[in-house]
């Protein structure tokens, strides 16, 4: 029961520290609740700071069987990425994890995109390797990168409009581009004329006139 779960997680991260091994455990044996557990070893904060060798063995291990009667909808490691996210006070041990992860060709891309999105949660020491997933070749990967970059940024005092701005500046022609504008208006179609999109548009047109490109005339559009 969802509810239930939320009211023991609210009670384990209450406990703190002392629930700590009892998770672990969850965690190790790959036990159907091991997703509840790792949400709650995030939301604990530093008093969870003993679970990290299992949570990153886990997170290095591709071959990890879904639990018996496991119900969520995504895989036990999803839930793992996904919730690196809110653990900033782990940067320095997290980092180099989520790196290796997001460039790992072999891994899926719903594992490789949330391991690029939840650098969004670790400290500017991330940026430099975000910036390095924004050239890369995979659109989503550059798009988590993006969205993660903004978090960054944003959490040190930058609003959203101008860290996408700087994104959009620095790839004008990624076809990325037309959905950090909508991101950065909060819409597809604002219905009056958004300066950062005439910019962009103007761009495009003069890339145009000068040599025919069908992605570029798809993203004019």
């Amino acid at each position: 029961n969802f509810n239930e779960a939320q009211i023991t997680q609210k009670a384990l991260v209450k406990i703190g520290a002392p629930a700590v091994p009892e998770l672990i455990r969850l965690v190790t044996e790959n036990h159907r609740h091991a997703g509840y557990a790792i949400k709650t070893l995030a939301a604990m904060g530093p008093s969870s700071k003993r679970a990290l060798p299992a949570l990153i063995k886990l997170g290095e291990n591709k071959s990890v069987e879904v639990p018996e009667g496991w119900t969520w909808n995504v895989p036990i490691r999803a839930i793992l990425f996904m919730s690196f996210a809110e653990m900033n006070w782990a940067s320095k041990e997290l980092l180099s994890l989520l790196e290796r992860v997001g460039a790992d060709e072999t891994e899926t891309e719903q594992i490789r995109g949330m391991a690029v999105r939840s650098l969004g949660g670790m400290d500017r020491d991330a940026l430099p390797v975000l910036r390095v997933f924004l050239a890369s070749p995979n659109k989503s990967i550059r798009s988590h990168a993006a969205a993660a970059i903004v978090t960054i940024e944003k959490s040190d005092g930058k609003s959203e409009s101008a860290a996408r701005q700087e994104i959009i500046d620095q790839y004008p022609f990624d076809e990325n581009v037309p959905d950090y504008l909508a991101n950065m208006k909060g819409t597809f179609n604002l219905g009056s004329l958004h300066g950062p999109t005439q910019k962009i548009k103007q761009l495009y047109r003069s890339r145009l006139s000068e040599k025919p490109d069908a992605q570029i005339a798809w993203q004019l559009a």
